[in-house]
């Protein structure tokens, strides 16, 4: 009687870190797509987690200090889109013109709001073309 005890006391603890695993996958799972796939997919993701790749736009960067929040447009494939971040950490490297990749949602508006943001670095491996 007292090893069933110890059983069943087993598999409960065993179901309920499962339980907490799972639903912890399931918030922390978001796709990767890009500009173009976000802009052909929009009515289907609205606010569901994904990342997106694209290419900072020149001119587009607006900071604005008193609300906090950094406003720019990335570009991929010919499509456009307008992402706000709400002050976090921006990468030291985020600049016009280079790759990046947003961590968010979109929202109805057609606006991602991320919450990340990770800016990619040249490869110093990379021939110069002169």
């Amino acid at each position: 009687m007292k090893g069933n005890k110890f059983v069943i006391g087993g598999i409960i603890v065993f179901i309920a870190i499962g339980s907490l695993a799972f639903a912890g996958l399931q918030n922390s799972t978001s796709f990767f797509l890009t500009v173009s796939e976000v802009k052909q997919q929009e009515a289907s993701i609205y606010g569901k987690a994904i990342k997106v790749n694209g290419e900072v736009v020149p001119g587009s960067i607006q900071d604005n200090t008193s609300e906090r929040t950094l406003l720019f447009t990335i570009t991929e494939g010919g499509q456009d889109l307008q992402v706000i971040f709400y002050r976090g950490t921006v990468p030291d490297n985020f600049e016009a013109g280079r790759e990046v990749i947003v961590d968010g949602k979109l929202n109805t508006d057609g606006v991602f709001e991320a919450h990340t943001i990770m800016a990619q670095c040249p490869s110093r491996y990379e021939p110069e073309i002169t």
